[in-house]
């Protein structure tokens, strides 16, 4: 089957991920795991954690245009490229979330209740915002 559609879909992790990589790797780049605002363990698990949602990001996105280009020529998917597109957003925003406890790693350390209570917010907010975009259509009725 070489040549086939299996070996085409390994085309958007692989840029995903490609692309997610570039800023790890850029020199003087925040998101090199050296410049990383945070150290330490907790440093490496949003480090990590970055990088992991924000391939899973990239990824989709590929999928949701890819999706978008077939749908133009007239063939149906199974998912509308609108939901795929939202759970991009959804695992950009986890990203950017990673993003912000790093930051804000010394004020985590120093109210730890008032950011368990902030990080359950903000999980609640995603949760509510991931149904909306994902599993109830809510995206413009572009699925058709």
């Amino acid at each position: 089957m070489a040549g086939g559609r299996g070996d085409r879909v390994w085309r958007y992790p692989a840029g995903g991920f490609a692309l997610a990589s570039l800023p790890a790797v850029a020199p003087g780049s925040a998101f090199r795991p050296e410049g990383w605002a945070a150290e330490g363990a907790f440093g490496a698990f949003t480090w990590v954690g970055w990088f992991v949602t924000t391939g899973l990001s990239l990824t989709l996105l590929l999928v949701a245009l890819g999706q978008a280009e077939r749908a133009r020529r007239g063939h149906r998917a199974r998912t509308g490229w609108g939901r795929v597109a939202g759970a991009s957003l959804v695992f950009g925003m986890l990203a950017l979330g990673c993003y912000v406890a790093a930051a804000g790693s010394e004020w985590i350390t120093q109210r730890p209740l008032a950011a368990l209570l902030a990080a359950g917010a903000g999980l609640l907010g995603l949760r509510a915002l991931a149904s909306r975009l994902t599993f109830r259509g809510g995206n413009g009725g572009v699925d058709g």
